[in-house]
């Protein structure tokens, strides 16, 4: 195909065909665009970090932003990172100045490994932020009420919201709705979903949703042991009923030709020897 990887900007490059006697019969683009020596394809590739010789789509050329700086991004990433709390932000330290080239403009990827402790201190600590978090010491209606109440006093910062008022509408936004989420399942121990605090937007709703919650996942627990003291039952009488059987039958009394062991047979027929 005569295929170049041509740089765009940081670690992107744009893929491109460049036209070859060699490879024309491969080359059936240049059928459409027979003036053409070079066609490129506008898609944005970067080498893999662990596997050498292939690469990762990272979305289109016309997919970059351009800014009035002169600076571009892709914005393919952003969804993976959907907000920046208030208290993730770095100032740059007078002692640490922000690295700039001759002509003024930021050296990006020196600055980045300038400021790689601070910047991986600083998430760190919010990762650490989540397990600090104190939880009950009993699980019933009041306990989680009063955790769902101290937890969403620390979001939205307000400490007087009353327990039927709706979140939203004392100015809740979606980001707090996250935060308050991430806060409520590590105090908790708890597997729901974002989405519940929208179906039960108040501390009383919400509070007695999760304590039907705890309690289903309880009573399935409960269920699921029972359920395996069952098996386990079955199968120890099964053991004992073919202990007994091999017991009184005598192996010394009969005569075999032959002795096969089968092995592997725990996904398939096995193996014979």
């Amino acid at each position: 195909m005569n295929s170049v990887f041509q740089h765009c900007y940081e670690d992107l490059h744009e893929l491109t065909i460049k036209r070859d006697s060699a490879s024309e019969c491969y080359q059936l683009v240049f059928l459409l665009f027979p003036e053409d020596t070079v066609y490129r394809t506008e898609d944005l590739l970067s080498r893999h970090s662990t596997k050498p010789g292939l690469w990762r789509n990272h979305g289109r050329v016309d997919n970059i932003i351009f800014f009035l700086n002169g600076e571009k991004t892709n914005p393919e990433p952003f969804d993976d990172h959907p907000e920046v709390s208030k208290s993730r932000f770095l100032f740059a330290d007078p002692l640490m100045p922000i690295l700039r080239t001759e002509k003024g403009t930021i050296q990006q990827q020196a600055t980045a490994e300038q400021y790689a402790g601070k910047l991986d201190a600083l998430y760190s600590d919010k990762l650490l932020s989540f397990n600090k978090i104190t939880r009950p010491s009993s699980l019933s209606a009041i306990t989680i009420a009063a955790t769902i109440r101290q937890q969403l006093s620390g979001v939205t910062k307000s400490a007087d919201i009353p327990d039927d008022l709706e979140f939203f509408s004392s100015g809740m936004d979606s980001i707090e709705t996250l935060f308050l989420w991430r806060k409520l399942k590590s105090a908790l121990n708890l597997l729901t979903f974002a989405a519940d605090i929208y179906s039960c937007p108040s501390i009383s709703r919400l509070s007695q949703f999760i304590t039907k919650v705890i309690s289903f996942q309880a009573a399935e627990r409960r269920g699921d042991l029972q359920t395996v003291g069952t098996i386990l039952d079955h199968y120890k009488g099964e053991i004992d009923n073919l202990a007994s059987f091999i017991a009184v039958t005598s192996m010394a009394s009969r005569t075999f030709s032959h002795i096969v062991l089968l092995t592997g047979s725990s996904g398939s027929v096995g193996s014979l020897f």
